[in-house]
């Protein structure tokens, strides 16, 4: 029942990911980070009717990730849309990255957050969507 309901919900981040590419001109571009929500091991939750998951850890630890993001980006100026898929040891990136059917992987590596004293091994793979 779990793999299913994994199943679905990437199966839905894929079908955004297309739309954003499908509306993306020379002037509109985007950039994508895939991260599960239990990658940092730590517990996040969702209230009623709101969007965003809430957890102080996890939101930590994805700025770190989102500013290694802005690195990989002005390092890889020519690529316009990306996808940068996250992962740890219990979740590999590949589980998730597979079924995104992403085009060509640019970078692949660790990632490092370190919050205070807590250091998890975070890998990355930086994607082009079609």
């Amino acid at each position: 029942m779990m793999q299913n309901m994994f199943s679905f919900q990437v199966r839905r981040v894929r079908e955004f990911i297309d739309r954003l590419y499908n509306f993306s001109t020379s002037e509109i571009a985007f950039r994508v980070i895939v991260c599960p929500t239990n990658v940092f091991y730590s517990t996040v939750f969702k209230r009623f009717q709101r969007i965003e998951v809430e957890g102080s850890v996890f939101w930590e630890h994805y700025s770190r990730v989102h500013k290694f993001f802005n690195i990989l980006q002005e390092k890889h100026t020519l690529a316009k849309n990306v996808v940068l898929v996250v992962g740890n040891e219990s979740i590999p990136v590949a589980v998730t990255r597979d079924k995104l059917q992403l085009k060509e992987k640019i970078w692949e590596g660790e990632i490092e957050t370190v919050i205070a004293a807590g250091y998890f091994k975070t890998y990355g793979e930086l994607w082009l969507p079609k």
